[in-house]
Parts: structure tokens; sequence; C-alpha cells
């Protein structure tokens, strides 16, 4: 496995961390779901690479894992996602208060999402490479 591979893993692992740590007061579901979500994205490269575990016989076992990340990392996850405040409203200058909707400028809303659309392209690339590898 890359170097890169490794620490994005890595990543993944430390996000998921404190993500629990965080949000555990979400109830009793919320550990479960995520060490589920985190631990699907790292042994999709685990599968792509041959580490550790052979890749399942169906490209459906990949494609259920993968609905499943996006379904929790989108989904579950949808109140730790900003919205955008009115022109009229006063932004926070404390930072995000993670208890309702944290409001964000347009502009930093437009920055996030394209921060959390690179963030992804790692995982995405791997994933369309271990479907395409079944093909």
């Amino acid at each position: 496995m890359p170097f890169w591979a490794v620490l994005y893993c890595g990543m993944i692992a430390v996000s998921a961390l404190f993500a629990i740590y965080a949000f555990s007061s979400r109830g009793p579901y919320y550990i479960p779901g995520q060490l589920l979500s985190s631990l699907f994205s790292v042994m999709m490269f685990l599968f792509y690479y041959g580490l550790f575990i052979t890749k399942p016989e169906s490209v459906l076992i990949i494609i259920v894992m993968f609905m499943y990340i996006l379904y929790w990392e989108c989904w579950e996850n949808r109140l730790l996602f900003p919205v955008i405040a009115n022109d009229t409203e006063e932004m926070s200058r404390e930072g995000f208060d993670l208890t309702g909707h944290p409001k964000v400028s347009k502009m930093m809303f437009l920055f996030m999402y394209a921060f959390i659309i690179a963030i992804s392209l790692p995982l995405l690339y791997i994933v369309s490479n271990l479907v395409m590898s079944y093909i």
C-alpha cells in the first residue's frame, strides 16, 4: 500500500475518534455507526491493495459498504453541516455552536464543500477502481 494511502487511512481513524469523542452524546447508535463507517472506508483500501484480507467475491458487497458510508456521512451527520446565513443575520465571531445549526457565509459554505470533495477524492478513486476490477 502506498504511503499516501496509509496516511489517508490514518486520517480516517483520527477523524472517527474525534467524531466519537465530540458527538457521543447523540445517542447509543452513533458510536457503532461511526466506527462501522470508518471501518468500511479503511477496508476499501485493504481490499484494493490486497492487504490482510482478500476482496469479496461479489461487487455487491463493495457497493453496499460504499452506500452505507455515503448514508452515514451525509444523512446521519447532516446536522453537523453548516447552513448559509442570511445577510441580515449576525455571524458569531466565537466559532461554531455545534448544538444547533451552525451558520456560515456563502463563501465559507462553498469553501467547506470544496474541501470535503477534495478530501473524498482518494476514497472515491479507490472505490471506483475496486468496482472496476470486478468487470
